[in-house]
């Protein structure tokens, strides 16, 4: 018997490491994700501001991480972004959206 052994109600022994969450994310999602990424890169595809702040987004690398990996200066980086923002969320979260929303 297993010290990390516990029972249900039926009597049948459980490990709570076989309810613990897996960091491993699923093929099936990871294919849902990348069909994802895809989609939104498209909307981006004339855009190479946009699409290098993106690829540097999810790459996990923060805001002067990008700037330097794409030599991209603070209003390139910031005009991107607007420009991703708009396009997703079809607004302007950053303050300048005229009054709308």
């Amino acid at each position: 018997m297993s010290e990390l052994a516990v029972y249900d109600a039926e009597g049948q022994e459980h490990s709570p490491i076989d309810s613990a969450p897996s960091s491993c994310v699923p093929a099936d999602q990871r294919l849902i994700d990348k069909s994802e990424e895809e989609r939104v890169f498209v909307l981006f595809e004339d855009d190479t501001n946009a699409s290098q702040v993106l690829r540097g987004i999810i790459d996990g690398l923060k805001k002067n991480d990008i700037k330097l990996a794409y030599g991209l200066d603070e209003k390139k980086y910031l005009a991107a972004m607007r420009r991703i923002r708009v396009k997703l969320l079809g607004r302007d979260r950053g303050g300048n959206d005229n009054g709308r929303g």
